[in-house]
């Protein structure tokens, strides 16, 4: 009988526990202290994007990322969960004359995801205007991706609270 008393105490901590999870939850990067840090939020969205990755998850994490971005109302893209494993996913992306967006998504001319993100600061120097009429994005040629009817959307990841993109026709 004592055991059973033992069993249910621990069943009881371990409920209260689950409890306390789910209204205090906690990133990686808040319990490791650098939940500021856009470049960090930048390299593990990147990592779990990436199918070429070794997390073994191949391109279930780039299927909810794509669906999520084509089914924003703001978005004008569809269709792209298709070859997903060919995909490219680069960050820190040249961006011609000055400066660099943080992720690009893309699949040689069917289309890319250019993803200008934000933690703490706010857009800095017309970044997403300029970011939307560069001629190229890294090794991506947005003129040939679009002769080649290529589809493209940019994502602006900010909190809720963050002001908006400077560019609104092109970022989301």
């Amino acid at each position: 009988i004592q055991i059973v008393k033992d069993h249910t105490a621990w069943v009881s901590e371990f409920s209260n526990e689950l409890e306390d999870l789910s209204t205090n939850r906690s990133t990686t990067l808040e319990i490791i202290g650098q939940s500021g840090s856009e470049r960090d939020w930048q390299d593990i969205l990147a990592y779990f994007i990436d199918p070429n990755e070794s997390h073994n998850i191949g391109t279930t994490v780039l299927e909810a990322f794509v669906d999520v971005v084509a089914t924003h109302p703001d978005t004008n893209i569809s269709g792209l969960t298709e070859n997903l494993d060919t995909v490219t996913v680069e960050t820190e992306v040249s961006t011609p004359p000055k400066g660099f967006a943080d992720l690009l998504i893309w699949a040689q001319g069917e289309w890319f995801i250019c993803i200008e993100m934000k933690v703490d600061a706010s857009e800095t120097d017309n970044q997403t205007e300029r970011y939307a009429k560069t001629p190229r994005l890294g090794s991506l040629v947005k003129d040939c991706h679009e002769t080649q009817g290529g589809e493209s959307q940019y994502v602006y990841l900010a909190p809720d609270d963050a002001s908006p993109p400077k560019q609104t026709d092109k970022f989301v």
